[in-house]
């Protein structure tokens, strides 16, 4: 198995506050890449729809709060549009990442998060996987 790497990467953000978040998907996306999607939301606690394509690793429903989805690709996905419960804002990081394995043999797994205020965000220590496997950490913060 091949060390699951980040290809590429699309930003998209709703800048106005609404219920429909269009995901900016990144370029080259083939069969078997992971598509993860990192969101924070604004001021205004909100949930996500489920959406068909995707998988819901965290939707922690504050005001600020992160949402994370995951989709193994079958190839040509499009930008898909999320719908919030509420009328908010969103900044979106997507990944297209190769030589994952399949989430339907090991789903993709989150740590501890926080909700905190700091000029500093710091995420969770991770301790070291009791395996030979190949691993990909990402964090990120929503503020």
């Amino acid at each position: 198995m091949a060390f699951p790497t980040v290809q590429t990467t699309n930003t998209s953000a709703t800048t106005t506050a609404g219920t429909n978040h269009v995901v900016a998907l990144p370029t080259g996306i083939v069969a078997g890449d992971l598509i993860i999607i990192c969101m924070s939301i604004g001021s205004t606690a909100a949930t996500l729809n489920a959406h068909a394509d995707y998988t819901e690793l965290l939707d922690e429903n504050n005001a600020v709060g992160l949402k994370i989805l995951y989709r193994w690709a079958a190839g040509g996905e499009g930008n898909p549009t999320l719908v919030s419960s509420a009328s908010t804002r969103d900044a979106t990081v997507a990944f297209r990442i190769s030589g994952a394995i399949n989430p339907s043999v090991q789903a993709p797994e989150i740590g501890t998060t926080a909700t905190a205020s700091s000029t500093t965000p710091d995420p969770p220590a991770s301790a070291t996987p009791g395996s030979t496997k190949d691993y990909l950490f990402i964090t990120f913060c929503g503020s």
